[in-house]
């Protein structure tokens, strides 16, 4: 319990450090952000804190349907992991913070290194696909119902989010054939003969049979549940900037 407390304590200081940088680096104030935060209605609050515990929550199940059925951990395991792991995402540079997700579930729930990549994997692609659906539904629906609003290339400029997403959803249906693909050009090209190159190999090949492990109805589950996640977080923005008075418009 001590040990927890001064974690949250640590926790808590760095995140008041964190935000007294940036808001002096924006040349923010704190008159400016108490009276930001007094314009807020406490039903905008309430309603944006919903759809953020949402996109924990629908984050959690993603990646737990992603793991082996007889592997999965409990649901609050599942979402300290996955809660963790995407502070460690944002938080670490260069993306570093991505490998946490693996180690937090070795560690925590027993889960096997190469089922949490193949989770991990599987869950970013999904992450991709939706996005890119997302700029290719927004795109089209702003040329077509406030065409007053966009320039007239980006009905056309919206099927190259779109054709990308389902490339995207396409490999993610195929990674164990992708990684078979990528060990026939390994060999091609001999690096197979090198120790490093071997391990690779062998890496891959075990990878291959964990992103085989992943059915095709956990998958579609999986992408239900990508796409809920992304509306709530797409929610969770517009109800804080309804909610701090930008226009209805944007």
């Amino acid at each position: 319990e001590v040990r927890i407390a001064l974690r949250l304590a640590l926790s808590a200081a760095v995140a008041g450090a964190r935000l007294w940088l940036l808001a002096a680096w924006g040349g923010v104030s704190r008159a400016d952000l108490l009276d930001a935060w007094r314009r807020l209605p406490a039903s905008a609050y309430a309603a944006a804190t919903a759809a953020h515990l949402a996109v924990y929550g629908l984050r959690a199940l993603r990646f737990r349907v992603l793991l082996p059925m007889g592997r999965r951990p409990g649901l609050l395991a599942m979402n300290a992991v996955s809660a963790a792991h995407n502070l460690a995402a944002y938080v670490l540079p260069a993306k570093t913070g991505e490998v946490s997700f693996v180690v937090y579930l070795r560690t925590l729930c027993g889960v096997s290194a190469g089922a949490g990549t193949a989770a991990l994997i599987v869950g970013r692609l999904l992450d991709l696909a939706t996005l890119g659906l997302s700029i290719c539904a927004a795109s089209v629906w702003l040329a077509t119902v406030r065409p007053e609003l966009v320039p007239g290339w980006l009905l056309p400029a919206a099927l190259v989010p779109g054709a990308a997403a389902l490339a995207v959803l396409f490999a993610t249906l195929r990674a164990d054939r992708l990684v078979g693909l990528g060990e026939r050009l390994a060999r091609s090209a001999r690096t197979d003969r090198t120790a490093v190159g071997r391990r690779l190999l062998e890496r891959a090949r075990g990878l291959a049979g964990h992103f085989a492990a992943i059915s095709r109805g956990d998958l579609a589950l999986a992408a239900v549940l990508s796409t809920g996640m992304w509306l709530a977080v797409f929610a969770f923005f517009a109800l804080l900037a309804r909610g701090f008075g930008l226009p209805p418009a944007i």
